[in-house]
C-alpha cells in the first residue's frame, strides 16, 4: 500500500476524519482532529520507546498477525452530544505502516497507514509532521 503524500485521513469509527494536529511525547505518537481540548477524533500510538530511544528514522511495519509486543493503538472519537471522547484499545489484529523521518525544526515527519479490526472497519492514512513535546519527568 502506497502511503499518501496527503495530511493523514480517513475514518474513525464511521465518520470522517482529517488531521489537524500530530504531537509525539513520552514516545506516543497523537494524530488528532478538532480544536478543542478533546480532539473529535484521534489516533494514539504507544511506541513503547526505551529511555532515551528516539523513533527518529524508524519504520513499523505491523501485520495483521502481529502479537502484544507490537505499538498498542488507542482510537479516540466523540459520541453525538458528548463534550468527552470515547476510546478503543488495539494491541493486536490490526495492520500497520509507520515510518518516520529526520527531526527538524522541533518536528519529526512521517507517514502511517492504519487499519483497525474495529467493527467500523476504521483507517487512517497519510503524511503528518509531529510537534515534539518535552517530557517532564
Amino acid at each position: 500500500v502506497e502511503i499518501p503524500s496527503t495530511v493523514v485521513s480517513g475514518m474513525i469509527h464511521g465518520e470522517k476524519f482529517v488531521s489537524k494536529s500530530a504531537e509525539l511525547a513520552n514516545g506516543i505518537l497523537t494524530i488528532r482532529d478538532g480544536a478543542d481540548f478533546f480532539p473529535n477524533h484521534a489516533v494514539m500510538v504507544f511506541l513503547f520507546l526505551k529511555e532515551g530511544e528516539s523513533p527518529e528514522g524508524k519504520s513499523y511495519d505491523i501485520s495483521q498477525t502481529s502479537d502484544f509486543g507490537s505499538p498498542h493503538i488507542h482510537m479516540k472519537w466523540k459520541p453525538e452530544n458528548s463534550k468527552v471522547p470515547k476510546t478503543k484499545v488495539f494491541m493486536k489484529d490490526y495492520a500497520m505502516r509507520l515510518n518516520f523521518g529526520s527531526v527538524e525544526n522541533g518536528k519529526l515527519p512521517g507517514k502511517i497507514y492504519l487499519c483497525l479490526p474495529d467493527e467500523m472497519q476504521s483507517v487512517a492514512a497519510g503524511s503528518f509532521n509531529a510537534l515534539i513535546k518535552e517530557t517532564s519527568g
